[in-house]
């Protein structure tokens, strides 16, 4: 049975994976830029909404175990 394999690319004899921390910063280089584009930051609100969701769905004994502000 074989695997299916991450789509990517070799960046100096390193895997990187599409859509990974790496391909991102290497992306942002070749812009010439450090600002993160629209789809990084609706990327970034995305995953933030759905921690927060994560959050609210916790028993109460495991949310005071995170001692949070």
């Amino acid at each position: 049975m074989s695997r299916k394999l991450k789509k990517g690319y070799f960046v100096r004899g390193e895997f990187v994976a599409e859509g990974s921390e790496r391909d991102l910063e290497l992306k942002r280089e070749l812009k010439g830029t450090d600002d993160q584009s629209r789809t990084e930051l609706k990327r970034e609100s995305t995953e933030l909404q759905k921690l927060g969701e994560d959050l609210l769905t916790l028993r109460a004994d495991l949310m005071a175990r995170l001692a949070l502000t």
